[in-house]
């Protein structure tokens, strides 16, 4: 189903597609450079093909990465700030304050709804920090990550059902990496392997099954012990 809205939808460039949990809409990262927080567009899962005409009509939140929640039509966005919204506007909120730089993931609810993860994108230089931030009281900071190695980047986030989160660290020199597991409170839990150019690209309502693709455009899915498979092949991103 997403492959054919992104075909609905080819006349404006794609950048990546997620789907709200009730299935009933899609929010599409438009692939223009501006404006600088990104730009993104709401598509009904009922709707006709899009057309550039129908740009304005359809415009959603800027941002750059998003993730639906596991329980309601709206979705998570982040950029240089976290942000909630739905498509008809019912639900928003967002943070007033943020980190030094921008988010470089997509954000992960924690289950109960009430807090946001994203990782701070730092471009391969310093530590890399892990941003939350609590919605029912704006609550906002961040939380160094030591192990986390150098000269990476972060290929994803997402939070199990385990509450521990997912993340892939991959190397900006050769794009080999891992899978890393860590608590909520930045301590290191495990490693597993992944493959090179490997991005996370999210995990599945359950909190039982995480969606990547990797460097060579294979979608693969793993669940949380060490069971993998192969969902298709030729795609650039993926998500449930």
């Amino acid at each position: 189903m997403t492959g054919e809205i992104v075909r609905e939808v080819s006349h404006i460039p794609v950048i990546n597609v997620w789907r709200l949990s009730d299935g009933s809409t899609f929010l599409i990262n438009n692939a223009s450079s501006e404006p600088a927080g990104g730009s993104m567009f709401w598509v009904a899962s009922d709707q006709a093909p899009a057309t550039p005409e129908m740009r304005e009509q359809l415009r959603g939140p800027g941002g750059w990465y998003a993730e639906p929640s596991p329980a309601g039509p709206f979705v998570a966005i982040t950029s240089g700030s976290f942000e909630v919204t739905s498509p008809d506007r019912s639900v928003r909120w967002h943070t007033f304050n943020g980190p030094a730089s921008s988010f470089g993931t997509a954000p992960a609810w924690s289950w109960d709804l009430s807090r946001l993860f994203a990782l701070v994108e730092n471009y391969g230089e310093g530590p890399r920090h892990l941003a939350i931030a609590e919605i029912d009281n704006d609550w906002f900071h961040t939380i160094e990550l030591p192990w986390w190695n150098p000269n990476t980047y972060e290929g994803g986030l997402a939070m199990t059902t385990d509450g521990t989160l997912v993340s892939f660290e991959v190397s900006l020199d050769d794009y080999s990496g891992r899978g890393v597991v860590f608590n909520p409170d930045g301590t290191f839990v495990r490693e597993f392997p992944i493959e090179d150019g490997a991005n996370l690209g999210g995990i599945d309502p359950t909190g039982n099954f995480l969606i990547y693709v990797d460097g060579n455009g294979v979608v693969r899915w793993r669940d949380l012990k060490s069971n993998t498979g192969v969902l298709g092949e030729g795609f650039f991103t993926a998500s449930w």
